[in-house]
């Protein structure tokens, strides 16, 4: 079985380390936003190479974009901090620098 990410679970822990919500709930959380993550790479490597980079952008709209389908579907879109996340990942998955991560040497 999968692990959550600790980047992913310290979203959803208190100071204290322990779960904000309950253990099923954080696993639903992740699933939404990995296969939010995994959707918008898919597009968004296709749409880098069609715009030739402006990888920032594109990973800036994609958290936009989260974050306004959210209004009034709390349970189907990600929070905030889950976009941001959901943003990161995007990152990572296309080997992209991201403002939060020091680009790799």
């Amino acid at each position: 079985m999968q692990e959550i990410p600790p980047s992913f679970l310290s979203l959803h822990q208190n100071s204290r380390g322990r779960l904000s919500r309950p253990a099923a709930e954080v696993w639903a959380r992740y699933d939404l936003c990995e296969d939010l993550a995994q959707q918008a790479s898919e597009s968004a490597r296709a749409l880098a190479s069609q715009l030739g980079g402006g990888e920032a952008e594109l990973l800036a709209r994609i958290r936009a974009g989260l974050l306004a389908g959210a209004e009034g579907q709390e349970d189907a879109t990600p929070n905030a901090e889950e976009a941001w996340w959901v943003e990161v990942r995007v990152a990572e998955l296309l080997d992209w620098p991201h403002p939060d991560r020091p680009p790799q040497a």
